[in-house]
């Protein structure tokens, strides 16, 4: 099943997040207003929250399905989760 564009998103804040080894309060606390405000049924939930804590890495599954305008956003968004490092 794929992943949904909700989750994909989640999934790439969180990867930029546990980038350095280390997830801030700042950054966890953003993932936690992402994942709370997200429409993810309850498995995609606790999926999400589980990249809490634990690193997540990033790879290309999903990404290509992304469209423009949410690559674009995700990069807006990814320069502001760095800048709370």
């Amino acid at each position: 099943m794929a992943e949904s564009q909700f989750l994909s998103v989640i999934r790439i804040w969180a990867a930029i997040a546990w980038a350095d080894g280390v997830l801030a309060e700042a950054e966890a606390s953003a993932l936690r207003r992402l994942i709370s405000r997200a429409q993810l049924d309850e498995q995609e939930g606790t999926l999400a929250r589980s990249w809490l804590d634990a690193r997540v890495d990033l790879d290309e599954e999903g990404l290509s399905e992304l469209t423009s305008d949410a690559k674009s956003g995700i990069y807006r968004a990814a320069c502001r989760m760095a800048a709370l490092d």
